[in-house]
């Protein structure tokens, strides 16, 4: 599946633009609803800023201009080129909310009504809003073309707003109710012609479920945004006759360059035409209906695709992972999810065509869908699909997330809920024993292994990783694959440190007594892994990423998830500015044995870092923050420098210490919290693996390491010492026989490049998983 606008061709953009702008020329009513009272503010006074730049509002008359400004009461901040109703410049900054219109006499804008103090994520202050503007759109003629924008933070699924007066997100069916109350009894019309959202996840199944029938076109990204939003001023339109469509377009243009093409990402934003969405929600609908009866009739080969294909699928980190601590992502791509299973299992027969209708009615969705440079790629619309090993995390709280909490769940897709409660539950047969090959399958691909490359053994019966090689290749980098069972729903390749014999010392010293067994394995990165029939591959480029403030002189290494397409995501925790003494009273064993329950009561709200890199793999000068809020539910938003706050980067442990597995360690090897500043000066370097010992010192080895895990059942992990390619590796732990159990693997030399041993560790009890490593959130809702 292509994206219907290629990230690199802006002329193909406007090309397929056309069908949508060629209508009757109208005047347009834009109604901009701004709730900045929030920290969201500081980006929001620019965009206001931005509109009188614009010169669709500014030079023509074919638009009618109307804002809602609710300011940040506990930052006020002045409106600048604006005056009050009498017509007087504003002088100081204000609270409360306004409306405000452009005045096309004065030129400046003009505050029409002062409203005082507002919960503007109620119903009735949306309704208000937008009745009175169209209202005076009516009357002025501006009421031929109509679009409507909020601006403010996104949930998907759960909504939009976040004000902080009652810090909570206005579902999207009460949106959508505010929207057709203020249609119906001011502008005689069912619909607007295009409604935005400038905000993170709002193109999602989930959500244009509830506004198809209120506007004809949305405008929307499917993942998390910059701050900064859209380029208000590149609205130009089109002469005294400017439509909703040609304002979109500006924006649509205008938003992957604006303020440098790589400047913030992620990026992503897509057009949906909303009258072919009930084409694609009866297609998708079938497609879960006819998938499910396949998996209940017995294909096996078809319920490991299923979830192989889930596992390696783009998707994006929101407000349900912040609610479950999922590290893995839950708002799954659409179109990537389909692609993916199309290309591993490649059906056969009727299931073909299902899919193929499937996956044309997902395409003509869109008017126009793109992703920038260095950002996460995407197709264009996501829905909510947690993988197993989240789901059984916390399955009460999921289960409430996914079916049960009325304002969120989607009505109009019960054969996908049923598919999805089937197999996130154990109902899916999970045993190897029961694999069917290709010819009995929907499936014209097999996931039963074949036959073994013979490079590693012997193996106990059941094992996840059947065989395994890992070398060098001749690009220099690190080359794993593996032979899995079909078993094996997840996999991760990560690197890192083995941290042991450095451990014992400290421990000793803080008066803590050393067991046999006990071991320290800090790991620093994850790459992406690609499945082919019963086997996985990744590749690591033997870097390590750290985080360097270069004007404080502050170094760490830290924990790096590799998106695709450039982008890189860094887990990490926030805490506000105000929570200094509370970050100065952490101590050491507080990181060593991290609580997540104890660290959010004391402030921490999950977050984390991006960044991106180009195709030579220069670093971008691009990091951004985003918080997951729990003031406003734990949806996410970019934390600007100004707002201030402490940020802890999280590195992953494989670890067994004072007879504890444990998981996560706030702030590295060196506990660092780094302070989130303006006049800092931010930087993400790389350091090779033969160098990273400078920053690490006295460590065992460096380890570069593969994770199979059947969805929360067993997490095995092979583990090759990446400095002594050929060697026998010493980089299995034998932990504490109640946690693990160990045993070495033969020696051998994979074809293609220099061998290094491997020694495997299958996990004999349940155990909190090595890929997800996150403790649940107490539930918020």
């Amino acid at each position: 599946m292509v994206s219907l606008v290629h990230s690199k061709n802006l002329l193909l953009a406007a090309v397929l633009l056309l069908p949508f702008l060629l209508l009757t020329d109208a005047k347009t009513c834009l109604m901009v609803y701004m709730n900045a009272d929030s920290e969201k503010s500081f980006f929001l006074q620019d965009d206001y800023q931005e509109l009188i730049r614009a010169p669709a509002i500014t030079t023509q008359h074919g638009v009618r201009l109307w804002v809602y400004f609710d300011a940040y009461n506990r930052n006020p901040q002045t409106l600048p080129d604006t005056v009050n109703t009498n017509g007087d410049s504003i002088v100081g900054p204000f609270a409360g909310s306004r409306y405000i219109t452009y005045d096309t006499t004065l030129k400046v804008m003009r505050i029409d009504q002062e409203l005082g103090e507002q919960n503007s994520d109620t119903i009735a202050s949306m309704q208000s809003f937008l009745a009175h503007a169209l209202l005076d759109c009516t009357r002025s003629g501006h009421n031929e073309s109509l679009m409507a924008t909020f601006s403010a933070y996104g949930g998907g699924f759960a909504g939009f707003g976040g004000d902080h007066h009652r810090q909570l997100l206005q579902g999207n069916a009460g949106i959508a109710t505010a929207i057709a109350n203020a249609l119906g009894a001011t502008a005689g019309k069912d619909k607007l012609d295009v409604l935005g959202f400038d905000g993170s996840l709002m193109m999602a199944v989930e959500a244009v479920d509830d506004y198809a029938h209120v506007a004809r076109t949305i405008l929307a990204s499917e993942t998390v945004v910059p701050g900064q939003g859209w380029k208000y001023s590149s609205l130009s339109g089109n002469g005294t006759h400017t439509q909703a469509a040609d304002l979109a377009q500006d924006i649509y243009l205008s938003y992957f360059t604006q303020g440098g093409a790589i400047q913030k990402t992620p990026k992503s934003l897509s057009m949906v035409d909303t009258a072919n969405f009930p084409t694609f929600i009866q297609t998708w609908e079938a497609f879960a209906k006819q998938l499910l009866s396949v998996l209940q009739q017995g294909d096996d080969t078809a319920r490991v695709f299923v979830w192989r294909a889930r596992d390696t699928a783009n998707a994006y980190t929101g407000l349900a992972d912040s609610l479950s601590g999922s590290v893995d992502p839950s708002s799954l791509d659409i179109g990537s999810f389909l692609d993916q299973f199309n290309t591993l299992c490649q059906p056969s027969g009727p299931f073909r065509n299902t899919l193929q209708a499937t996956q044309d009615a997902y395409d003509n969705l869109f008017i126009a869908t793109r992703v920038g440079r260095g950002s996460q790629a995407g197709t264009g619309m996501h829905i909510l699909w947690p993988t197993q090993t989240s789901y059984k995390s916390n399955p009460p709280l999921w289960n409430k997330i996914l079916y049960e909490i009325e304002k969120y769940k989607t009505k109009i897709t019960p054969n996908y809920h049923a598919l999805l409660q089937y197999i996130l539950s154990d109902a899916v047969p999970n045993n190897s024993s029961t694999t069917m090959d290709g010819t009995t399958s929907i499936c014209s691909q097999s996931a039963t292994i074949q036959s073994t490359r013979g490079v590693r053994g012997p193996f106990q019966n059941g094992e996840l990783i059947v065989s395994d090689a890992g070398f060098v290749n001749s690009g220099g980098a690190w080359d794993l694959s593996a032979d899995i069972s079909t078993d094996v729903s997840q996999v991760a390749v990560r690197y890192g440190v083995n941290y042991t014999s450095p451990l014992k010392p400290i421990l000793y010293q803080k008066g803590y007594e050393n067991y046999d067994g006990e071991y320290m394995f800090l790991l620093y990165g994850q790459v992406q892994s690609n499945y082919r029939g019963s086997t996985v591959q990744g590749l690591w480029d033997q870097n390590f990423y750290v985080l360097n403030i270069t004007n404080v002189g502050e170094v760490e290494p830290v924990f790096v998830f590799e998106k695709g397409n450039g982008a890189m995501q860094i887990p990490a925790l926030y805490f506000p500015a105000d929570k200094t003494d509370e970050v100065s009273n952490l101590q050491y064993l507080d990181y060593l044995f991290y609580d997540y329950e104890y660290w959010t009561e004391q402030g921490a709200q999950f977050a984390f870092l991006t960044f991106s890199v180009n195709g030579v793999g220069r670093i971008n000068n691009n990091l951004a923050l985003y918080v997951a809020d729990q003031e406003k539910g734990g949806v996410f938003g970019e934390k600007s420098r100004e707002v201030g706050g402490y940020v802890v980067p999280l590195t992953y442990m494989d670890s067994y210490v004072q007879n504890r597995a444990l998981t996560i360690l706030p702030g590295g090897l060196n506990q660092r919290i780094f302070e989130w500043k303006p006049d800092y000066d931010y930087r993400i370097d790389t350091v090779k693996a033969t160098e990273i010992g400078k920053f690490l010192p006295d460590i065992d080895n460096v380890l570069v390491n593969l994770i199979a895990s059947d969805g929360g059942r067993r997490v095995e992990v092979r583990y090759f010492d990446a400095l002594k390619p050929g060697s026998n590796s010493s980089a299995c732990p034998f932990p504490h026989a109640e946690f693990r159990t160990c045993h070495a693997e033969s020696d051998g030399t994979a074809d293609g490049g220099e061998g290094s041993d491997a020694r495997t560790c299958g996990v004999g009890v349940v155990m909190a998983s090595v890929i997800s490593g996150l403790s649940a959130l107490v539930g918020l809702l």
